[in-house]
């Protein structure tokens, strides 16, 4: 009952909508002396070649670090007048490691073009929370959010187009391998394809609704055009190689659900509900392996060589040296 619970309040905290006007959001936002704490909630985190690392979350978080994750610097974007900010639910960047996005409530996206030393807003077309944007390049890129809302652009974000969906269902994760394919996951068991680069969208799983019990599907990532995973609600855990047609079971050692993964060079990484992470071979064969070093929830996980940080709620940061052996927890009020 306490994963069906936690499930519950992860899923109302990111459809609520903020009945407040959006304010322009300045290049460098507001920074803080204050780093972080047990009142926090983290929703994603990237990394960088250089070392740096960035975390965002809810209230306009954005965190950096510049030492792999041992120490951090918090700011705040996306104001809302008169003293409150956007949460920030995503934040991934193109292969070039220097153009990236951060996604949010009410349509938010910001771009860097300097590897998150600024962050500009675009103009998305909608009011919808917008859970991810999955780049394909410094150009090209797709997003998803509630109310079937699915958006790409093909000039770097300065125009998004919409493609919402007519099930108005919430789609959490997005993923795109080239300037075709592309991916989105969602409610009632749902995962769309394009091949148009985000334009137009077909249903290789679900796509209408139907029995509640049905489980929504979280996150979705693709390493290539054919090879991809999808994680969900209750231990959902499947796998595909061939782009899609056809999907495999992968076998989970736990029932938590997972909300965040990546992948290393031979590893794939999943973050999660009761703060589980677990990992499986590339191709899901022999199930996967589970640890559990926290019991807050986790909404990401991101690797850098041998060092990952995962991050969630209750100011959680979890970080790794050793490739996944070992977990530790960063505190730093």
């Amino acid at each position: 009952m306490s994963s069906v619970r936690a499930n519950a309040r992860r899923i109302l905290a990111l459809l609520v909508i903020a009945a407040v006007s959006l304010a322009a959001t300045g290049a460098t936002g507001r920074s803080s002396s204050a780093v972080f704490g047990p009142t926090d909630a983290f929703y994603s985190v990237a990394s960088l070649p250089s070392g740096r690392w960035l975390v965002v979350g809810a209230s306009g978080v954005l965190l950096t670090s510049d030492d792999n994750g041992k120490t951090w610097t918090r700011t705040q974007l996306a104001k809302i007048y008169p003293f409150s900010w956007l949460d920030l639910f995503s934040i991934r960047f193109a292969p070039d490691r220097v153009n990236g996005w951060i996604s949010g409530e009410q349509g938010l996206i910001l771009r860097t073009t300097d590897a998150g030393k600024s962050w500009q807003k675009q103009q998305s077309g909608v009011v919808d929370n917008i859970y991810r944007v999955a780049p394909v390049d410094a150009q090209n890129a797709v997003a998803s959010g509630v109310r079937g809302a699915l958006l790409y652009t093909h000039d770097g974000g300065q125009s998004w187009q919409i493609s919402r969906q007519k099930n108005g269902f919430a789609f959490f994760d997005a993923a795109a391998t080239d300037n075709s394919n592309a991916w989105a996951v969602g409610e009632f068991e749902t995962i769309l394809h394009s091949s148009d680069g985000g334009k137009t969208w077909t249903a290789q799983s679900g796509g209408n609704r139907a029995n509640f019990r049905q489980p929504a599907y979280f996150t979705v990532r693709f390493r290539d055009s054919t090879h991809g995973w999808v994680t969900g609600q209750g231990a959902t855990i499947l796998v595909t190689s061939d782009g899609g047609k056809t999907w495999q079971t992968v076998v989970s050692p736990t029932k938590s659900s997972m909300f965040g993964t990546v992948f290393t060079d031979a590893r794939f990484w999943m973050a999660g509900d009761d703060g589980v992470l677990l990992n499986a071979s590339l191709d899901g064969n022999g199930g996967a392996v589970s640890v559990q070093p926290t019991f807050s929830v986790l909404n990401d996980v991101a690797f850098a060589g041998q060092t990952g940080i995962a991050v969630g709620f209750s100011g959680t940061i979890l970080r790794t040296d050793d490739g996944g052996g070992h977990w530790k927890k960063v505190s730093q009020e």
